[in-house]
């Protein structure tokens, strides 16, 4: 943190543009999917000029796993967002509906 305030007058932090809360999964979805962990975290909101945006996510998709990490819910989702360089692109697998995704 004191680099960043060095080099830009603040901290950065990489962000999806998104609003999320965590997101239990049925037993169906798990055994579907083959998931790790037994939730994730539902995007409720997305900011149209997010990175979130161009990556294809949309309100509803519950993320699982980030840049291969199984995420269980909002807090895991913000300590891998604050670990994660901003600019830097991350892969993201999400579920909608009946599908796997995966984006960047």
């Amino acid at each position: 943190m004191v680099g960043e305030l060095l080099r830009h007058g603040r901290v950065r932090r990489a962000s999806l543009g998104i609003a999320a809360q965590n997101r239990p999964q049925s037993r169906r979805i798990i055994r579907h999917f083959e998931l790790s962990l037994a939730s994730g975290v539902r995007i409720m909101e997305r900011e149209p000029d997010s990175p979130a945006a161009p990556a294809g996510l949309a309100v509803w998709n519950v993320i699982v796993q980030f840049n291969g990490e199984w995420i269980a819910g909002i807090d895991e989702h913000h300590r891998l967002l604050n670990a994660e360089q901003v600019g830097r692109t991350a892969s993201i697998c999400v579920l909608r509906r009946s599908q796997d995704l995966s984006a960047r």
